[in-house]
């Protein structure tokens, strides 16, 4: 806030208020009527230093009231004046580090340089069947695991290949959900889907299990791949189910004759289209395919411990006889 100037008072007229002046003029009349005319000048010379002391005074107090140390108006005015440049020049000195500034020394930017990262979208032509629209042929009996049946599948080998996209492409894909599927439960397939990332090879595991009991025949499945935007992306598979081999449980009798002439039952199993039972070497004089698991045989004339075999096109199987 900016002060008045110190205004002075007029010394006359302190002088003439003041007890000194008042004294002095009672000692001067007093001085004219009763005291030798050197005292009285010594008098008067006493007064003047009195009156010099007083005005050194009263400048001393004024300069004590001036706010800003000065003796006049036009000394405060100046002084006043050049506050605000220093101000100007040594305030953002006083500021703390980091402290707040009153403004941006540029002007804000328009943006970022650069757009957000485009993620590419997944490309579903891309994704083929490498061996497709072809027939995988396996073979196996009932209660087994099938194996590849060369001499009828176009491949001889038990999995199929897949590619998804070219992976030296300056513009890769993104990555592609995909999933195989088969319309027979006894086709698995392993894996049999997920996320497969532009470039990368995939291959897909086929196995063939015949259930317990599946009947001798053939039979067809199919292997479905998504995306399939093609219409190829499948491939076929043929399953022939043979017979199995004969297996001999037990005979009886287990002995007769060297004559021969012994009617023998064969028990076991996989005895349908049997073509034939022999006594070691020899054929037996005659056999009965009586069911899928009996036969009824004769022994022919022999000696010792013999094998009794029975052939079907599937195997073979035995059991022992002995000739007393």
């Amino acid at each position: 806030m900016s002060q008045a100037p110190f205004s002075k008072p007029d010394v006359s007229d302190v002088v003439s208020s003041s007890d000194v002046f008042k004294i002095h003029s009672s000692l001067n009349h007093w001085s004219r009527g009763r005291l030798p005319e050197s005292r009285g000048k010594h008098l008067f010379g006493i007064v003047i230093i009195a009156l010099l002391l007083l005005g050194l005074q009263l400048t001393a107090c004024g300069n004590a009231e001036s706010p800003l140390g000065s003796t006049s108006p036009t000394s405060n005015s100046t002084s006043q004046s050049s506050n605000p440049t220093i101000t100007s020049t040594t305030e953002p000195t006083k500021n703390p580090p980091g402290g707040t500034t009153t403004g941006p020394t540029t002007g804000p930017t328009t943006g970022p340089t650069t757009g957000p990262t485009v993620v590419p979208t997944a490309d579903p032509k891309s994704f083929t069947v490498t061996e497709a629209n072809i027939t995988y042929a396996f073979i196996g009996t009932a209660g087994q695991q099938a194996t590849i049946d060369t001499s009828n599948s176009d491949f001889d080998h038990p999995y199929i290949d897949v590619t998804y996209g070219d992976p030296t492409s300056s513009t890769p894909a993104g990555p592609i959900d995909w999933s195989v599927s088969a319309n027979q439960n006894w086709i698995g397939l392993d894996p049999g889907g997920g996320s497969l990332k532009f470039g990368s090879p995939l291959r897909v595991n086929i196995t063939v299990t015949i259930p317990k009991g599946m009947s001798a025949g053939t039979y067809t499945g199919k292997i479905v791949f998504s995306p399939n935007t093609s219409g190829n992306n499948h491939d076929d598979v043929t399953l022939t189910v043979v017979p199995s081999g004969p297996t001999v449980s037990s005979i009886n009798p287990t002995s007769g004759p060297a004559a021969g002439g012994t009617t023998v039952t064969i028990t076991g199993s996989g005895f349908t289209g049997a073509t034939g039972v022999s006594f070691g070497s020899t054929a037996a004089s005659g056999f009965t395919v009586d069911s899928d698991t009996q036969i009824t045989a004769t022994s022919p004339a022999g000696s010792g411990t013999v094998d009794v075999t029975v052939t079907t096109p599937n195997g073979t199987s035995a059991a022992q006889f002995t000739y007393t």
